[in-house]
């Protein structure tokens, strides 16, 4: 396929390094309409990659990851030493009523009737795992993050249960994974407001 870039918002970007490759890889949010990003039946959200070497600073060619009619947005990307590939996780809603969700590697995560966003990703190499933040957001209270780890060799599979990292009276959102495989911890910070 071929993307106009120029025509369209290109926006939310995150990057890691693909040291497989040797290069970085690129993700955003692409919205394709001329018409405005509140108006769910006239646009559509993709998410996008390519590559930047970093030698000198050319592009690859912009993949579709995720390109469906329906919305997929707000993406992240993080490097997987193990298996030396790139995993993408982004949102995903199909149609006005129904909540976003959580997409990893193609497969849903923590759907429920409350939104998932702000999906985000951290790598443990050492374990086998991955671990991934979300922002819950139910319509009549207050926002809270979760959390999970998944399998490296198939990131879509949970290991163990879905957490409650921050809740409370006020929103809790935005939250930030990392591990430390040398220390075998991982940590999390997230807005509270």
């Amino acid at each position: 396929s071929s993307y106009a870039m120029s025509d369209f918002n290109n926006i939310r970007p995150d990057v890691c390094w693909d040291a497989a490759n040797g290069d970085y890889q690129v993700i955003w949010l692409q919205e394709w309409s001329t018409r405005n990003i509140n108006n769910f039946g006239y646009d559509d959200w993709d998410v996008l990659q390519r590559s930047v070497k970093s030698s000198d600073g050319s592009m690859g060619s912009v993949v579709g990851v995720a390109t469906s009619p329906q919305h997929e947005g707000d993406p992240c990307i993080v490097y997987d030493p193990v298996n030396k590939a790139t995993i993408a996780a982004w949102n995903f809603r199909s149609s006005l009523t129904s909540p976003l969700n959580g997409i990893i590697a193609n497969n849903s995560v923590a759907a429920d009737s409350n939104d998932t966003q702000d999906l985000r990703l951290a790598v443990d190499p050492d374990g086998g795992r991955l671990l991934a933040t979300w922002t819950k957001s139910p319509p009549s209270s207050a926002k809270f993050v979760e959390g999970a780890t998944f399998s490296l060799s198939s990131p879509g599979s949970r290991v163990g249960s879905v957490v409650t990292i921050g809740s409370g009276s006020e929103d809790h959102f935005a939250a930030r994974p990392a591990c430390n495989a040398s220390l075998k911890e991982a940590l999390v910070s997230w807005t509270r407001k």
